[in-house]
């Protein structure tokens, strides 16, 4: 299951919900259950009639002074509002028969497989099937903050592979199921932690596959739970998010392979899951304090390892 881009139905035909092409996509991302992308929204846009989207979106829109966005859903009257710099929109299956908007603006819609955002809640309270209920212009810094460093990441090239864009978006998808919804999905509390099983089933399948893009639906898997509850519970386990215990296992096996080989250093990297080698260089000097060259001239010079 994947989503590599955004689409919608229109008028009973799938396509991109706008006729411009995006500035930022999240395809080559290969994010389980989720799409991110950016598009120019220019002075004047109309968007197309009757559209409708088969899972849920969340929209943040970035804009020098507010915009004015008018829409209309089924059997309702237009509304017309201002939408902020910052603003959120959600809808769900709901259709919205015509939508336009004045102003010029940046919009970063990430869409969220219906598949995804079941497995998500799955173990939530009342097991209710999640709709967001449909609003546009909303302030909230959190979800902000949430989606800004999705994109950032997205940026980047995402250094850090699938992992830490699939972190953000689980819990964005866990925050609207609880917030915005129909229904208000309430999770339940845990305290312990994993149970020694599945933290080692966890770990087991980490280890193994630091080579490959690992993502946290994944991982979940292994320990047969949904991705919000897991990654909440690892966290109480171990002290780290599973981005952060992640990295640093490809660091600590990059650190021994440094100094126990003569791979080029971009090999090294690879082979933990550190393509990016510009990345690989920057979160080695973080955690150890020295670049991967520098350790490894070091090492070979016979340094103690306690060193770094």
């Amino acid at each position: 299951m994947s989503t590599p881009k955004i689409v919608a139905e229109v008028n009973g035909v799938t396509r991109r919900p706008v006729d411009n092409s995006p500035l930022l996509s999240s395809a080559a991302a290969l994010w389980e259950g989720f799409a991110l992308e950016q598009y120019f929204t220019p002075a004047a846009t109309e968007f197309p009639d009757n559209i409708k989207f088969s899972g849920h979106l969340v929209a943040m829109t970035r804009c020098k002074k507010p915009v004015q966005f008018f829409y209309r859903g089924p059997g309702r009257i237009e509304q017309r509002m201002f939408i902020p710099d910052g603003g959120l929109g959600f809808c769900s299956s709901q259709a919205i028969e015509r939508a336009r908007q004045v102003g010029p603006s940046a919009a970063f819609p990430l869409f969220i497989e219906d598949a995804m955002m079941m497995r998500v809640c799955e173990e939530s309270h009342g097991g209710r099937k999640v709709e967001l209920i449909q609003r546009n212009g909303v302030v909230d810094r959190n979800l902000q903050g949430l989606l800004s460093a999705m994109a950032d990441d997205l940026k980047a090239g995402c250094p850090a592979g699938r992992i830490f864009g699939e972190s953000l978006a689980t819990a964005i998808a866990a925050y609207v199921a609880t917030k915005y919804s129909v229904f208000g999905t309430r999770f339940l509390s845990y305290r312990d932690g994993l149970s020694k099983k599945r933290l080692s089933d966890a770990i087991d399948y980490i280890q193994a596959n630091l080579r490959s893009n690992l993502g946290v639906a994944d991982i979940a898997a292994a320990a047969f739970m949904s991705p919000y509850y897991f990654g909440k519970l690892f966290k109480q386990s171990t002290g780290q998010t599973i981005h952060q215990y992640v990295l640093e296992q490809r660091l600590l096996k990059a650190r021994v392979l440094l100094s126990t080989s003569a791979a080029p250093l971009s090999e090294i990297g690879l082979s933990v899951g550190l393509a990016n080698q510009s990345h690989f260089t920057t979160v080695f000097k973080r955690h150890f304090g020295a670049t991967p060259r520098h350790f490894r001239v070091a090492s070979k010079s016979g340094a103690p390892s306690d060193q770094f």
